[in-house]
Formats: structure tokens, C-alpha cells, sequence
């Protein structure tokens, strides 16, 4: 497997108002885990709709399209990489700096008159740059399940009948802080992809 990462290049079209997130919510498959997939119609043949996606990953990719291709297959149709997106970076001036990449698998099938593209396998990398560089990574559809279950436990926590005035604030103050982190995350990974999807679509209809 390749280790080197390649970033996608989009120009994100979204920003924060305010330090007011806005409302996302990712496709999930049948198992569970997070998944873009859409087929749409053309007016191109197969060939045509091979060479425009091709050329898009090497505009994407900064024309590092070897780096990227896990698999192409001119014959069928395919092409499968594996690449990253820019993600959220936050900067404390005593701790140091964590930049996040948003990893996947891009898979796109082209053929006569349509053309599909399926977007999954994500992976949050978080590197670590302060005090020494440490390097983690989660799947993203973890977070993202972990994202909505503090919201959940947010809305219950005031109907709680077990937990005093303080013990309510405490854990509202908790997890108000931990839903902040997985929305700046999560919301930069959303409209990331939705840019990239967009670029793509909108090359594929030229």
C-alpha cells in the first residue's frame, strides 16, 4: 500500500457564520458506515466519460495521478484511488498545531451513457505537531456515530432525574465541548466532499 498521501485540491465554497455550525448529516450504507454513491445519465460513450474522469483526478491530484490510482481499467471502465482532503486544523500557541486530512477510496465506473462514482472507506488522520509529532487516525463513521450520540445525551441530560443542578451542568459543559470538536471536524469533512463531488459532476458534464 501506498503510504504517501496525496491531497485533493477543492476550493471550499462554505464558511462559518458567527461560530454557528451549519446542519450536515453524511449518507450512511446498509452496514452502517458512511457512503457517497450516485449514478447519473450522459450523453457521452464510455470512452468519452474514461478520459474526462481521468482527467479530472490529474487536475485534482496536482497530476500525481500515479500516486493516487489504486486501479484504472480502461476496458471496464474503472478507476479507484485513494486519496485526501484538506481537514479541520486547529492552533493553540501553547500546545501546538493539529492538522486533520480526510481520507477515502474513490471508485468511478464509467459506461455507455451513464457513469457512476461510490466514495468510501474514510479515515479521519489527525497529526499532531507541538511537543513532538504524534499521528492518530479513526474512521470517520465512528466519530460521526459518536457526534450524534452526545447530541442525543445533550437533549436528555436536563429531563435527567438522578443528577443534581451541578452534576446536569458539569456534564452539559462536557458535552457541549465534545460536540464543538466533532462538528468542527465533521462540518469541514462535509462541505470538503460536497465541493469535491461538485467538481466532479460538474467536469463530467462538460
Amino acid at each position: 500500500m501506498k503510504s504517501k498521501v496525496i491531497i485533493f485540491l477543492v476550493s471550499l465554497l462554505f464558511v462559518k457564520v458567527n461560530g454557528i455550525a451549519q446542519e450536515f448529516s453524511f449518507p450512511l450504507n446498509a452496514k452502517g458506515n458512511i457512503e457517497y454513491a450516485e449514478s447519473l445519465d450522459s450523453k457521452l460513450n464510455k470512452q468519452e466519460l474514461f478520459e474526462k474522469a481521468k482527467s479530472w483526478v490529474i487536475s485534482m491530484s496536482s497530476g500525481n495521478y500515479k500516486d493516487v490510482v489504486i486501479d484504472e481499467e480502461k476496458e471496464t471502465g474503472i478507476i479507484t484511488v485513494r486519496a485526501g482532503l484538506d481537514g479541520h486544523t486547529t492552533y493553540n500557541p501553547f500546545s501546538g498545531t493539529t492538522q486533520e486530512t480526510i481520507l477515502f477510496t474513490l471508485r468511478i465506473k464509467c459506461e455507455d451513457n451513464k457513469y457512476s462514482y461510490t466514495i468510501s472507506d474514510f479515515t479521519l488522520s489527525k497529526i499532531y505537531a507541538g511537543y513532538g509529532v504524534n499521528r492518530s487516525s479513526k474512521a470517520m463513521t465512528e466519530s460521526y456515530k459518536n457526534y450524534l450520540k452526545a447530541k442525543e445525551d445533550l437533549a436528555s441530560v436536563p429531563n435527567d432525574p438522578n443528577k443534581s443542578k451541578k452534576e446536569k451542568k458539569d456534564l452539559i459543559d462536557d458535552l457541549e465541548d465534545d460536540i464543538e470538536d466533532y462538528e468542527d471536524s465533521l462540518e469541514r469533512a462535509y462541505n470538503e466532499l460536497n465541493t469535491m463531488i461538485a467538481s466532479f459532476k460538474a467536469k463530467m458534464q462538460e
